[in-house]
């Protein structure tokens, strides 16, 4: 079974919170972040694990963990195959697990994004086939 994808907590060990240093003891080190903006113009530093199937964007000063790029294929949602799974069967489970509410849009880039805003996580596909699920806190 895949890494766990912990709502509003985090990816396996991976928690919301932790500074880089503290990802790589996980993950091992990627050199250098990427240094970056947010859309407000904050700094942000990214680290891309794709033999991990995860990039990692680290917000505010002290640099803290806020959003994971989820692309690993064996990724598991309530221990569930999530890249396995259609919208309509992620709607499912995030509602038998509390999280009822959803939103879709179209994407300008040509992907149908899928939203959990109380649960902080957008599921993006091509067709019903997910490509990625961005997580934040």
């Amino acid at each position: 079974m895949g890494t766990e994808i912990i709502i509003n907590k985090g990816y396996g060990d991976l928690e919301f919170g932790m500074t880089v240093p503290q990802t790589e003891s996980i993950l091992g080190s990627k050199g250098a972040p990427e240094a970056s903006e947010t859309p407000l113009g904050e700094p942000l530093s990214i680290v891309a694990h794709e033999e991990a199937g995860l990039t990692l964007f680290f917000e505010d000063e002290p640099f803290a963990l806020k959003s994971i790029e989820i692309y690993d294929l064996d990724s598991t949602l309530f221990n569930e195959p999530v890249f396995d799974l259609g919208k309509k069967e992620i709607t499912e489970i995030m509602k038998k697990n509390g999280f009822p509410e959803s939103e879709t849009a179209q994407e300008d880039w040509g992907e149908t994004s899928l939203s959990f805003p109380e649960a902080n996580i957008d599921f993006f596909f091509e067709g019903d086939e997910p490509i990625s699920i961005l997580m934040a806190h």
